[in-house]
């Protein structure tokens, strides 16, 4: 049998033989450079890539593996261990007040009513299918002058509703969470609204 070719940077381990390089399905070496968005420090190294990835799939190969060296990459971008500590001490700090906010209404929660479990009650075709609604009126609201955030919201919250996979469930609130409290920065940003 076969072992599975481990994609990343290129060692001895996972080099590839001349003979893979005429096969089309085989995976193959790639150099890949990573900016620092904040300073433009660079990173480049060879790659071993899965035969007929995309050069996103390509790039988080790249970013998996910077991560485990202290970088911060994401879709919102990537930074050096050194900036990517300074921009979470500003995130931290900028987004303090809402998150504090957050954190007393969970422990006026759980002063009230304890700790809670309960089933999840999720998934299903209704569910699938209000969120399916809810996408096509974000989408619709998006291309006739904008989607305001109740769309923004409800198609987050339907799309959490729809999912029976407890991982992915996770993912859809936690972006369900965000959508809030970008509404509530919205409202904290204009003028004469309340803090």
């Amino acid at each position: 049998m076969t072992e599975q070719p481990t994609y990343g940077p290129i060692t001895p381990a996972n080099m590839p033989r001349l003979a893979d390089l005429n096969d089309d399905t085989a995976p193959y070496p790639c150099q890949i450079t990573v900016f620092c968005d904040e300073c433009g420090d660079e990173v480049t190294a060879d790659y071993l890539v899965p035969a007929g990835s995309t050069s996103a799939d390509r790039l988080e190969i790249a970013r998996k593996h910077l991560r485990r060296h202290g970088w911060s990459c994401s879709g919102a971008g990537d930074y050096c261990p050194n900036c990517g500590l300074m921009r979470t001490r500003y995130a931290i700090a900028e987004y303090a007040p809402i998150l504090g906010d957050v954190y007393a209404e969970r422990v006026r929660q759980i002063t009230k009513f304890g700790e809670q479990h309960r089933k999840d009650g999720t998934g299903g075709p209704v569910m699938q299918h209000k969120a399916d609604e809810a996408r096509a009126c974000c989408e619709y609201l998006a291309k006739h002058g904008g989607a305001d955030w109740r769309a923004v919201l409800l198609e987050e919250v339907f799309e959490a509703m729809a999912e029976d996979d407890p991982v992915k469930l996770r993912a859809e609130l936690v972006q369900s969470a965000a959508v809030c409290v970008a509404w509530v920065e919205d409202i904290d940003s204009r003028a004469g609204a309340p803090s």
